[in-house]
């Protein structure tokens, strides 16, 4: 997510044919402290930036100046989500309205262009939430899909019809045990195996990020242009796997997160992301967007979310239908609906 966020405030040639044009960017983090040093670590970097608190201002008419946000939120707990979103609104709309006073385009104030969801566990011990939700599912899929139904009407207001990108893995497709391509098989919550297995749990999460996506675009892709986009990093140096993968050894955790040898640092991994969000033009919906050469390479696209590999059986619509309902459940209440 910090690697990403680089990306954007690096790419100083942004135009109107993407998204990022608004100069808002907002960052969601479950420690806010980190969250505020990440966020002056970039704008100490960057001169043409300016930063803030959510009471804090900047001149967001100036189109060499953008502001970052930082906002707490915990992927874990649906009463953080809810006020996570609740705490965004004021600071959307003020920021649309002083793009629509400078006179930068009449957009609807309260509209979200691009939603990242990127936020995940990998490798950690088995533990299910009060409604019976695995770890893994909860902070990588079920904590996004809830996030994602709260901003969609932000979403749809887009002036390109909002883009949500579901970061994913190569572990999703690649990775053998506890596949699934059947509805008979979505064991969500790992509960019907034997024995658990955290890599096995981190698997079904990434596939279910796989199967949103393609529901999202199922959903509402014919409404206003809105899209849905996955994306991978590939074989990115990061501390995902410092702050998991606890049945390993120490010194194998410090050498996977610190290989030089067939990976890429988390900026060059982050491409992946930047490019699924905010290439319009080549990144259509529905697409899943990775390094060329799986683990290492430029940003490409693989393929379809629901079959990315030609050559492997693809996910099924009543994989995605089984998801979808079972996502709705593990919110207690139905996704977000356009109004007819």
């Amino acid at each position: 997510g910090l690697a990403t966020v680089r990306q954007t405030y690096n790419f100083k040639n942004i135009t109107d044919t993407t998204f990022v044009n608004d100069g808002l960017v907002v960052m969601a983090c479950r420690k806010l402290e980190r969250c505020n040093a990440a966020r002056d670590a970039i704008m100490s970097a960057d001169l043409n930036s300016c930063s803030g608190s959510n009471t804090q201002t900047c001149d967001a008419g100036d189109p060499k100046k953008i502001k970052l946000v930082t906002l707490e939120l915990d992927l874990a707990d649906s009463k953080s989500i809810r006020k996570f979103v609740k705490d965004l609104q004021p600071i959307v709309r003020n920021h649309r309205k002083s793009l629509n006073a400078n006179k930068r385009g009449r957009r609807k104030n309260h509209a979200i262009d691009v939603l990242i969801n990127n936020a995940g566990v990998m490798g950690v011990p088995k533990e299910y939430n009060e409604a019976g939700v695995e770890k893994h599912m909860q902070i990588n899929h079920i904590g996004h899909f809830f996030l994602t139904s709260l901003l969609m009407p932000n979403l749809m207001a887009s002036e390109h019809g909002g883009r949500v990108v579901n970061v994913s893995s190569l572990i999703a497709y690649l990775w053998s045990p506890f596949s699934f391509t059947d509805v008979d098989d979505l064991d969500f919550d790992l509960k019907k195996k034997e024995e658990f297995s955290p890599m096995g749990a981190y698997k079904q999460s990434k596939r279910a990020n796989l199967l949103f996506t393609h529901a999202l675009h199922q959903r509402f892709h014919e409404v206003n242009g809105f899209s849905a986009v996955a994306a991978h990093p590939g074989y990115s140096r990061t501390s995902l796997v410092l702050s998991g993968m606890n049945f390993l050894p120490k010194i194998v955790k410090n050498l996977l997160a610190h290989n030089p040898l067939g990976s890429m640092s988390a900026e060059a991994g982050s491409l992946s992301i930047f490019v699924a969000a905010f290439d319009l033009n080549r990144v259509a919906s529905d697409q899943f967007i990775g390094p060329i050469f799986g683990a290492i390479g430029v940003p490409v696209t693989i393929g379809p979310s629901l079959q990315p590999f030609p050559k492997l059986e693809p996910f099924s619509q009543d994989s995605v239908d089984a998801l979808w309902e079972y996502s709705e459940g593990a919110i207690g209440e139905s996704f977000f609906k356009i109004k007819q």
